[in-house]
This record gives C-alpha cells, sequence and structure tokens, in this order.
C-alpha cells in the first residue's frame, strides 16, 4: 500500500492579478508550488507526489523540482481545464500502477501551509475505507442572496472545505467510472464527485493556516508567515 500526494498546479491565478500563475510566484527566491511540495517531501507517511502542471510550466516545475530536492516528485501531469479535470487526468495517469488500496490524497497547490496532523488524520479516514475532507467552519455572519432577496443563514450548519482530501484509490476510480457513464464533469471540487454519488464524508478539522492564495492579499499572508518562519 502506498500513499500517493495528487498537487494541482494547473490554474493561471487571474484573480491574483500577478504577470505569472500564484503557484509560481517566488516568496523568498521559492515558488509557492515548492512550498507545499516541501510540505508533502517531508511527511513521513507520503511515498510519491504527482502534480498536474499548467501547460508550459512543466519543465519550470521540473527544474524546480530538482533544484530543491522534491526526490518524491514521480509524475508531472499537463493540468485540464478545471481543478477536477486536473485531479481526473492524474489519477487516469497513475491508474496502471496503483494498487486498489493505494491512498491518494488531493490538495490544492496554491495551500502551501498545511500540517502533517491534518495529512495524517485524512489518510487514517481513507484507510478505514471512508472519504476524508479537512474543513473550517463558518466563524462570520453568512448571508444568501437569491433573485435579489436577501437571507441571513445559521453559520452553525455551514462550514467550509479545505484540501487535502484523502481517499482509496479503489474507491476513486469507481465514483470516477460513473461520472464517465453519465457524462457529468462539472464538479467544483473532488469531494463534490464523492457527494453527488451519495458517500457520506468524514470531516477533518483542519486550520486556518492551510488557507489557499486566491487573491493579494493571501500572497501578502503568506509572504509574513515566511518571514516569521525564517526569524525563528
Amino acid at each position: 500500500m502506498e500513499t500517493i500526494a495528487v498537487i494541482t498546479a494547473g490554474g493561471i491565478g487571474a484573480r491574483t492579478n500577478q504577470s505569472i500563475p500564484k503557484q509560481f510566484l517566488s516568496i523568498n527566491d521559492k515558488p509557492v508550488i515548492v512550498y507545499t511540495l516541501m510540505n508533502f517531501q517531508r511527511h513521513p507517511n507520503i511515498d510519491k507526489i504527482v502534480v498536474t502542471c499548467l501547460k508550459g510550466w512543466e519543465a519550470y516545475l521540473l527544474a524546480c523540482a530538482k533544484q530543491f530536492g522534491i526526490t518524491k516528485l514521480y509524475k508531472v501531469v499537463e493540468g485540464g481545464e478545471t481543478n477536477f479535470l486536473s485531479i481526473k487526468k492524474a489519477i487516469k495517469e497513475i491508474a496502471p500502477e496503483c494498487n486498489n488500496d493505494d491512498i491518494l490524497v488531493i490538495h490544492d497547490g496554491n495551500r502551501p501551509c498545511t500540517n502533517h496532523e491534518i495529512v495524517n488524520e485524512c489518510v487514517n479516514i481513507a484507510r478505514r475505507g471512508e472519504v476524508a475532507v479537512s474543513y473550517l467552519p463558518a466563524n462570520e455572519v453568512v448571508y444568501e442572496i437569491v433573485e435579489g432577496r436577501q437571507r441571513e443563514l445559521n453559520r452553525d450548519n455551514i462550514f467550509r472545505t479545505q484540501t487535502p482530501h484523502a481517499v482509496k484509490f479503489r474507491m476513486a476510480m469507481e465514483v470516477l467510472e460513473e461520472s464517465n457513464k453519465e457524462k457529468k464533469d462539472n464538479f467544483t471540487s473532488f469531494c463534490s464527485l464523492f457527494s453527488y454519488y451519495g458517500y457520506d464524508i468524514m470531516f477533518v478539522r483542519g486550520s486556518e493556516k492551510n488557507f489557499k492564495i486566491t487573491y493579494k492579499d493571501d500572497i501578502d499572508l503568506f509572504k509574513g508567515l515566511v518571514s516569521i518562519g525564517e526569524e525563528k
């Protein structure tokens, strides 16, 4: 049984208003994606890393992996049009080499601050044959607007999903085969796929530090965290 991290780095990062994709932005002389990869490189229970990469950036990613000692990287797959399609392509690429009980850990390449405890808990749940998804509760007032009308929602019943997600390879293949039969690929995330097909999700408490770099403010926040870490 192996544990394989599938890291998505196929987005163009338009919302950060930067000239290069957010996952390749350099923070203290190191690209964001490298910080993410290093987390999984250092994790003792991760055996292999697969990255779905934005087309045209594959050679740069491989060069970065070599420079920073990411020895667990064994495949780089061209990303798809959406995050879900990128994950689907990666799983299809590694399928001939996977066993049914291998664990897939799905993670956003632009979440560079996940910790080993969250990954471990997700992996342990997946080993039991369940689907694991990290999350955070909604800690602010949440409104819904439908047809121009506003309604405050009960935030006690609302939470935000993060990555990592974790699941056995066999289960991932089963639901992907179902979605292929229905020609349904418009899922917003990999966990949405399992919810759609009736799987119960086991939620793992995430971390506010495990934020996704999406906007320019997120870049500034990550720069601050890196600087604090280097000062210690």
